[in-house]
């Protein structure tokens, strides 16, 4: 649905503006932290560290350009893992970003395609959701239990979580030109 690259342009649209941003890529296939140019697998640390208790979310923060990333890897798989079988497991991400969110103006996070408990981490940690929503019939079908979860996220883990809209998904730039949303 977009949702990487929608993170992405959000955040360096923002940053153009002056905006400190920190990105959290909460999907273990890694492509947020790959499209701001680190590569997973040559990075030290990640997300997933963090959830292991292994490091603070501050030893792990990347700069790129005029943003900040939290970077995933693939090990970010067994992070889910980890996390079903520890108490408060929904408020991981929450906790991590606590003590760095001061720093940022926003925080951005690019959850992973699935339902699971990253995506209950990442709804958890928001203040706000944008969908991006492609604009064709099977774009739509997943939408449904989205919402479902949001709201399960309200009555259990964050009742002040809001959705902010539905987007048409950002395009993939051509290289070398600028980033940004297409609106209908």
């Amino acid at each position: 649905m977009a949702k990487t690259t929608t993170t992405h342009s959000l955040g360096v649209a923002l940053a153009d503006l002056g905006e400190r941003i920190l990105l959290v890529d909460l999907d273990a296939q890694a492509c947020l932290t790959y499209s701001v140019g680190l590569d997973p697998e040559s990075l030290a640390r990640s997300l997933h560290d963090v959830f292991l208790g292994r490091c603070e979310a501050a030893d792990v923060i990347e700069k790129s350009g005029s943003i900040s990333i939290l970077p995933s890897t693939i090990d970010l798989a067994g992070s889910e893992v980890h996390l079903l079988t520890r108490t408060g497991r929904e408020y991981a991400l929450k906790r991590a970003l606590r003590p760095v969110a001061d720093e940022y103006d926003t925080i951005l996070v690019d959850c992973p395609p699935s339902l699971g408990v990253l995506t209950i981490n990442g709804l958890t940690a928001a203040h706000e959701v944008l969908i991006p929503l492609q604009c064709e019939t099977l774009g739509h079908s997943g939408v449904g239990q989205l919402l479902e979860t949001i709201d399960d996220v309200r009555n259990f883990t964050n009742p002040d979580l809001k959705v902010r809209g539905a987007s048409p998904p950002c395009s993939t730039p051509a290289p070398n030109t600028p980033t940004r949303c297409s609106t209908p």
